[in-house]
């Protein structure tokens, strides 16, 4: 997996690969800026998954909306589906953000802010 950061980087690179929103992260050497968005390209899309590739893109950005919601229990659900796709190339970032949820789902009187801080 290649990650990326900045939506101008992602549309660019949009021509030629699938590229998919990961999190949004803020500087802590620069709080005042806004928060910049990483994504990840997938260079090879596997021919059997061609057929639903924008079904899994939809998918994946919904996973990401619903985090920053937070809407966990669509998270999970979604992770099942997700997880093995795109040759595996992206489960560990399945697998990190699968334990974020079932952490902060444990944690009481949550403030949630899904920006992650650098």
């Amino acid at each position: 997996m290649n990650i990326i950061i900045g939506v101008d980087a992602a549309n660019e690179a949009r021509e030629k690969y699938t590229v998919l929103p990961l999190e949004d992260m803020k500087f802590k050497s620069h709080p005042d800026l806004p928060p910049i968005t990483a994504y990840c390209l997938i260079e090879n899309v596997p021919l059997d998954e061609v057929p639903k590739l924008q079904e899994q893109i939809d998918l994946h950005t919904k996973f990401y909306e619903n985090y920053q919601k937070p809407d966990f229990n669509f998270c999970q659900q979604a992770l099942e589906h997700l997880k093995g796709k795109w040759r595996g190339e992206i489960d560990t970032y399945y697998e990190v953000m699968e334990k974020r949820i079932i952490e902060s789902k444990d944690v009481k009187d949550l403030k949630w802010d899904p920006i992650l801080y650098k």
